[in-house]
């Protein structure tokens, strides 16, 4: 994914169902930030899922895997102002295309 926009930075991929790699900095593994990109704010695509934060899938999220994969998690859901938390985690798989 080229760098887009003034700075040239990472943006989005046109689909909800592909991830995106910013295509000047470094691969996945390699020396240096490696930058994926994504949708995150969209229901029943491959590869990301919401889990309450009570309900984490530890194991499953830890598991190990035949080959390559990235798991990205980050928070979703409604926000709990008294606690200072989203409720949700919203997990991101991906594995290399052609896989």
């Amino acid at each position: 994914m080229p760098g887009r926009g003034r700075h040239r930075g990472a943006g989005p991929p046109g689909s909800a169902a592909v991830a995106g790699w910013f295509a000047a900095g470094a691969a996945a593994g390699s020396v240096g930030p490696a930058l994926p990109a994504g949708h995150v704010d969209f229901h029943a695509e491959p590869g990301t899922r919401r889990s309450p934060k009570a309900d984490f899938p530890t194991a499953e999220v830890h598991a190990p895997t035949p080959g390559p994969e990235l798991r990205l998690v980050t928070c979703g859901g409604a926000f709990d102002h008294a606690a200072r938390s989203h409720r949700d985690n919203v997990i991101v798989e991906a594995t290399p295309a052609g896989a």
